[in-house]
């Protein structure tokens, strides 16, 4: 039997949030395998460190909450390579608040990014993928997709948001040869999540270790943050010629804690 598990280095992928974390280690993770690889991000140093680092790898500086310019955005990032054959959706940050104190422009703020933002980049890289008939759009969801928690109001918006839009773009695109899934993480081992350690461990004067395991994963069969390779390496496999059927699933990498 042909083994199908690999990436045609051909292929032009363009990742949002791809300076730093978890869409840095994709980007590294598809350069390995010798695609050309986009990144946006408003991050600029990081973006133009990373650019300076790596060979095919294109930045563009932008902050996609601002909608507006999704459309001159995507227009630049087709002439880069002159094709986009892999979307990676994952751009986002978190706000916590109650609700009766969650600020307006900031839940406008996360919705213009994670939604849509994400829906007109998805639709502009899916007009250019129907030109080939082939393409794979990965949305990186959250646990937050599918549950709950206090203080997050526009991040649980925003993530079952995208998960429902994973569902809709996914009946579209596979009559295209185009494929759209999710992944939704734990907490992964990001600066912004040790940022979050630390000013809890301070606020509660406890070790970050006492936070990772009492807070952030205090329901989780397993107190132990995902790292960002590992989502990485899913995203391979949903882009490999094995995955070719897999279509509008959400896959959970939380250590099974939303099987409860």
């Amino acid at each position: 039997m042909a083994n199908n598990n690999f990436i045609n280095p051909d292929r032009v992928v363009l990742i949002t949030g791809g300076a730093e974390g978890i869409g840095r280690s994709i980007a590294e993770s598809f350069l390995e395998n010798g695609n050309r690889v986009i990144i946006i991000d408003k991050n600029v140093e990081e973006g133009k460190k990373f650019q300076a680092e790596k060979h095919n790898l294109a930045f563009i500086e932008a902050d996609l909450s601002d909608i507006k310019k999704c459309e001159y955005i995507m227009e630049k990032a087709g002439t880069l390579f002159g094709r986009i054959d892999i979307l990676i959706n994952n751009a986002g940050y978190q706000h916590v608040a109650p609700l009766d104190e969650f600020p307006d422009d900031v839940f406008e703020n996360m919705i213009n990014l994670m939604v849509i933002s994400a829906f007109l980049i998805s639709k502009y890289s899916y007009k250019i993928m129907m030109e080939r008939q082939w393409g794979r759009i990965i949305n990186i969801d959250s646990i937050h997709g599918l549950v709950a928690s206090p203080n997050k109001v526009a991040y649980v918006t925003a993530k079952h948001a995208m998960v429902g839009m994973t569902k809709a773009i996914a009946l579209e695109g596979i009559l295209h040869g185009i494929t759209c899934n999710a992944i939704a993480p734990t907490y992964v081992n990001t600066s912004l999540v040790q940022k979050q350690i630390k000013s809890q461990a301070e606020i509660m004067n406890v070790k970050k270790e006492q936070v990772i395991s009492e807070v952030l994963m205090r329901d989780s069969p397993v107190k132990k943050l995902l790292e960002p390779g590992d989502i990485a390496n899913l995203v391979l496999y949903l882009c490999s010629g094995n995955a070719y059927a897999v279509n509008g699933a959400v896959f959970t990498m939380d250590y099974g804690y939303t099987a409860r």
